[in-house]
């Protein structure tokens, strides 16, 4: 579920780097609302799949906010 992965975002560093398939496509699902700035790496057959987040937008410290799953120790 992309507010899983979002929490795990918030409660980590950036940037933080992603390769299961599942994770990226939640990903691009947050990215496209606009919650998270994310470097996907370009498909290149045989090589791992991989998105880096490098930032949560100010949209995306809204929501995190608005929805209660930050801590103190956050970096939002």
């Amino acid at each position: 579920m992309s507010q899983d992965i979002l929490k795990r975002i918030v409660s980590g560093c950036l940037p933080m780097r992603f390769a299961r398939r599942a994770d990226i496509g939640h990903l691009h699902s947050l990215c496209d609302a606009g919650y998270l700035n994310v470097t996907f790496a370009p498909f290149n057959p045989g090589h791992e799949r991989s998105a880096t987040v490098t930032d949560i937008t100010p949209l995306g410290r809204a929501v995190i906010r608005y929805f209660g799953f930050w801590h103190r120790d956050a970096h939002i």
